[in-house]
């Protein structure tokens, strides 16, 4: 094997391990020094037989998952090699889809999520694999900043972040995260102190709020 084969093989190896942790397609390219996403196409489906998109893709739906019961629904969680990737709640189990709960993190996950309903938990201490721009990472930082019990504006999480005009950007980027309670979005509220956008619905996020408050 060549030189060349060699350095295009390790390459290949690191850009799995990029998107196996949740990075863009297009961050996995750029950290190989691969500037054009066709480039970058090319060169995955050379190695693997498919697209870096459908690789994404087959990962995920071969991710270790679990559902967790709560009194506000159904959660099902995710998780990859690096932590947890996904929480989000859902209405029914899919259907003909069995519970894969034998993942790394899944049962400390589901713990944790479940004291935290029962009031026995404030504060989250579980890996998370965060897929993102390096604005919504820096937000999703900040959000788990805010004490229990606590509400910040997303003005404030702007400046937190370090710029006090991007509130805008700071809604968009909590509304995408992936991972609510664990990241506890439902912690910002609007500057008047309005309960605006949530993900999981205003009524959930009023009641994570209002049981946060009781247990302070």
């Amino acid at each position: 094997m060549t030189r060349e084969q060699n350095i295009a093989n390790a390459n290949f190896q690191r850009a799995k391990e990029l998107l196996d942790a949740g990075r863009s397609i297009e961050n996995a390219a750029r950290e190989i020094g691969i500037k054009s996403k066709s480039s970058f196409e090319n060169f995955f489906k050379t190695h693997a037989g498919i697209t870096p998109k459908e690789y994404v893709l087959r990962q995920a739906s071969e991710r270790p998952f679990c559902f967790c019961e709560t009194p506000l629904g159904l959660i099902r969680i995710e998780e990859n090699n690096y932590g947890i990737t996904s929480l989000r709640f859902i209405d029914n189990k899919e259907p003909n889809i069995s519970t894969h709960g034998k993942g790394i993190y899944l049962a400390s996950a589901k713990a944790q999520v479940s004291e935290y309903f029962f009031k026995r938990r404030k504060t989250f201490d579980i890996p998370l694999s965060l897929a993102g721009s390096e604005f919504q990472k820096k937000v999703w930082s900040a959000l788990q900043s805010i004490p229990y019990g606590e509400t910040r504006s997303y003005k404030q999480i702007a400046e937190i972040v370090g710029n006090e005009n991007a509130a805008r950007a700071v809604g968009m980027a909590n509304n995408r995260n992936p991972i609510p309670i664990i990241i506890p979005c439902h912690r910002v509220i609007g500057s008047d102190g309005k309960l605006v956008g949530y993900g999981g619905g205003i009524e959930r996020k009023e009641y994570l709020l209002k049981m946060e408050f009781e247990q302070k």
